[in-house]
């Protein structure tokens, strides 16, 4: 492998579970059959690393060994990264999300020749207000020689609100994760589950998902919701749960190791996100045949349902109107059914084919 032209890609805390981690697994698996690819996980909060990863893969390497803060991992780490990279001849650095990107920018823009490829995950107009988060989106997108985002609008964004270039910014959609894939199984109608997976973390708005569950359960008893993420806050909806007298009806699962399985007992897919990057779950409940329901957030789910043909798009966090469709769609299964059947149209633009072609067209004409 040492012909290969040889990338790295830099995540924040790769022991976590989240997004980020899994889309980086994904690509990182794909393009190890063109590339020399490596991991730098420049905190460590876990014991191990929860992913699958391709065995041509280089061992992940980790930057500092306990989790820290931004200007402690570049006191502490920085000197480690740019050894690693230097000894491993790393040509093109993708700075994976804006938590790891400027202190992975400070190691190495003005100490290294590496390439750097800053890859957006959340929508740049949802946290638009949150000052020092989009300075750090500014400047890494200014200092990078490509920002990569997850969605249109989020390029545009940028485009826009940044004064950059067309060159400069460009979308790559995250592609359909070959297992999941593989382990599509055909849709059930009357499996009457609602499904929802996704870490628990404040923008997911579970507790949105729990008021909602309250709203359309009681009034249809064969029908029940689970939910697979951990993280902080789970005692607190399993409360919240309880309070209403749903614990038999909505269940918090904790995480699970086989998502691909997981799709097999939904008749439903719902997000709740008030906002979302690129909302991987969308596209595997889609790969699953599943109808999907889900506001119709900044960015992510707008550019993948067809609203009325293959699921719906709520006005943003209108928690009736959520609550009246995801209603209509638990008691018409002739609709599920007729939805079901359209999931599938416009999955090609999603392949993981079609998004490995754009990553390898990316990489290989930076100069």
């Amino acid at each position: 492998r040492g012909l290969l032209k040889k990338i790295a890609f830099i995540v924040w805390d790769y022991t976590v579970t989240g997004g980020i981690e899994r889309v980086l697994t994904n690509l990182a698996n794909e393009l190890c059959d063109y590339y020399d690819v490596h991991i730098i996980s420049l905190t460590k909060s876990g014991d191990k690393v929860p992913y699958k990863i391709d065995e041509r893969v280089n061992r992940v390497y980790f930057a500092t060994d306990e989790p820290l803060r931004g200007r402690e991992v570049i006191k502490k780490g920085g000197k480690g990264v740019r050894r690693y990279i230097k000894d491993n001849g790393i040509e093109t650095v993708l700075l994976m999300g804006f938590q790891s990107s400027m202190p992975a920018i400070a190691m190495l823009k003005f100490r290294s020749r590496t390439r750097l490829i800053f890859c957006e995950h959340e929508a740049l107009m949802s946290r638009w207000h949150e000052k020092k988060i989009t300075l750090v989106r500014f400047i890494s997108a200014l200092l990078s020689k490509k920002t990569v985002t997850l969605t249109k609008a989020t390029a545009e964004a940028y485009r826009k609100k940044f004064h950059l270039s067309e060159k400069k910014v460009t979308n790559i959609y995250n592609g359909i994760n070959k297992t999941i894939e593989q382990n599509a199984a055909a849709y059930n109608p009357d499996e009457k589950t609602i499904l929802s997976l996704g870490r628990i973390s404040p923008e997911k708005r579970y507790d949105i998902l729990t008021e909602i569950a309250a709203r359309v359960l009681p009034t249809r008893p064969d029908w029940k919701w689970i939910i697979y993420g951990d993280g902080e806050g789970k005692a607190e909806y399993d409360g919240a749960v309880r309070q209403r007298g749903l614990e038999n009806r909505v269940f918090f699962m904790g995480n699970t190791d086989t998502p691909e399985t997981a799709y097999r007992q939904g008749g439903i897919y719902a997000l709740t996100s008030e906002r979302e990057g690129f909302p991987l779950v969308i596209l595997e409940a889609k790969v699953n045949h599943l109808p999907c329901i889900s506001f119709d957030i900044t960015s992510g789910p707008g550019e993948m349902i067809r609203d009325g043909v293959d699921g719906f798009l709520i006005q943003a966090m209108s928690i009736e109107d959520y609550a009246e469709k995801l209603g209509n769609l638990m008691d018409d299964r002739d609709l599920r059914i007729k939805m079901s059947k359209a999931s599938g149209e416009n999955l090609s633009e999603f392949s993981g084919e079609t998004i490995i072609n754009k990553w390898r067209s990316l990489i290989n004409g930076l100069k």
